[in-house]
């Protein structure tokens, strides 16, 4: 009862002070401090102004550790690479953020032979690009995704404090998520880069998404189908007048333009080394490769998580290029960039072809889902024929030649780092598509071609050289005229 009144007392006292009829006897009574609080918008803003410093700064020291798949030099034959005598060991990667920026990483390699560790790292040029021209329309947008996921990003870059000793980071050409980090040193008697250590790992999802997000304002969630089953795209229309808008154009007879049937088949560095890799034996000439009788031509698969297998192969007939039904050149406008460019469509022989396509988990996403193409045509525009590298001597070199892989906007292979910087700071422009007679996407991967490699010789001549899958060989060469009558457009 005591407590009661006490509590009466004291609950009472207070009511009075509120309303200003309290007791004169103050001394006697309990009176809380009065502490003004700030306004309630103001407090949750502070409150999150503090939340948000909190996750930014164990963002800033957070470390990620990812496990190494080693290769083992002595059960990899298929490797097309030169290999040293000895291998490296490094089981472990770790990602840390740099500090510069948000997309500023080191990635620190260690293991029995120690730690290596490569500094301040902008991993926004190895994340997926959607290009100004491609997003304007949802299928472009989804091409240019997609064919950026299934073309590698091979990027090389010295190690500091290694002499001669090169880091190659790789996004692969394989499913999202798939990276490969290898190491190699210049032997300074054959001169030869010989690798000494390669690793194969998963890059952190979330990582990856936040990259794509900066990168490209799009949400990495919702293209997940595209870059862990391609192929999903293949029957579907393209709006082509959304890339580009066509100037002028003129067909080319076929009459004019040179196929080198009996030409020896081209083999630069990347080809002389993979050539262990091309199992159709007696593919001497361009036309050996569209001759019927050596359908299909059988590769090897490279496989996840990124190393190619002898046992799982890849059969392609490349009988349709044989003959070209006719060849257009056009001058066309890229609304995005405000810019005229050359462009190039060869039409193949007609044929139909169906495919079966299914989306995941989600079916009825791929209605209809039988998809009949008719014909064939590959479309290469975005480039000016006349700044194509001029080919000076009959021992054509990749410095002599431009890579173009499937795509729009789709990166170069294989680039120095500086490069690979200097390419990410600009829109790009080239496209290269394979697409029935009314303009339906066709996966080029089903065809066994990766892209085309161009050159101009000095009387004007446009050299065209198509790549087979995984650049494994050089399939076609084609020789097309002089782009003359688009001269006075430019």
């Amino acid at each position: 009862m005591r407590v009661s009144r006490v509590l009466s007392k004291f609950l009472n006292g207070s009511s009075r002070r509120a309303s200003g009829i309290g007791s004169t006897h103050q001394t006697l009574q309990i009176t809380p401090i009065q502490i003004p609080s700030p306004p309630p918008f103001r407090f949750l803003g502070l409150l999150v102004l503090c939340c948000s410093i909190l996750i930014s700064a164990c963002r800033a020291v957070s470390t990620q550790r990812i496990p190494m798949r080693q290769e083992n030099p002595a059960t990899y034959s298929e490797d097309p690479s030169i290999k040293a005598r000895q291998f490296a060991e490094y089981a472990n990667l770790a990602i840390t953020p740099s500090g510069n920026s948000d997309h500023h990483f080191n990635l620190t390699l260690s293991g029995k032979s120690g730690s290596l560790r490569l500094n301040d790292i902008d991993l926004l040029p190895f994340v997926l690009r959607v290009p100004a021209i491609a997003r304007a329309d949802c299928m472009l947008t989804e091409i240019a995704i997609e064919q950026d996921e299934y073309n590698r990003y091979d990027t090389n870059m010295p190690v500091p404090g290694e002499q001669d000793v090169t880091a190659h980071l790789a996004n692969n050409c394989l499913n999202a998520g798939l990276w490969e980090l290898y190491l190699t040193k210049r032997d300074r008697g054959s001169r030869a880069d010989e690798k000494f250590y390669h690793g194969w790992f998963e890059c952190p999802t979330e990582l990856y998404a936040r990259r794509f997000r900066e990168e490209n304002g799009l949400h990495y969630s919702a293209f997940s189908w595209l870059t862990k089953h391609f192929g999903r795209l293949d029957g579907l229309p393209v709006n082509l007048t959304a890339l580009r808008e066509v100037r002028t154009q003129r067909a080319i007879p076929v009459t004019t333009v040179q196929m080198h049937a009996d030409q020896p088949v081209l083999r630069l560095a990347e080809q002389k080394s993979k050539l262990k890799l091309l199992l159709t034996k007696g593919l001497r000439t361009y036309g050996d490769f569209a001759a019927r009788s050596h359908q299909p031509v059988t590769l090897t698969c490279f496989c996840p998580p990124g190393v190619y297998e002898y046992s799982r192969r890849k059969k392609f007939n490349y009988s349709f290029l044989s003959r070209i039904d006719g060849v257009i050149q056009r001058r066309v406008l890229e609304p995005a960039l405000h810019s005229n460019y050359d462009e190039i469509e060869v039409d193949f022989a007609s044929r139909t072809h169906w495919s079966l396509a299914l989306s995941g988990g989600f079916p009825w996403l791929s209605w209809p889902f039988i998809r009949v193409t008719h014909g064939l045509k590959l479309v290469l525009g975005g480039i000016h024929l006349d700044d194509l590298p001029v080919i000076t001597s009959d021992q054509t070199g990749d410095s002599k030649l431009r890579h173009v892989f499937f795509g729009i906007g789709t990166p170069l292979v294989y680039a120095s780092y500086t490069a690979r910087l200097a390419e990410s700071e600009q829109q790009p422009s080239v496209y290269l598509l394979l697409l029935d007679r009314d303009d339906r996407y066709i996966d080029n991967h089903r065809t066994g071609i990766d892209g085309v490699y161009l050159g101009r010789c000095a009387n004007g001549t446009i050299e065209m050289f198509i790549i087979s899958y995984e650049r494994e060989a050089i399939v076609a060469h084609w020789t097309l005229p002089p782009p003359s009558a688009f001269a006075s457009m430019r």
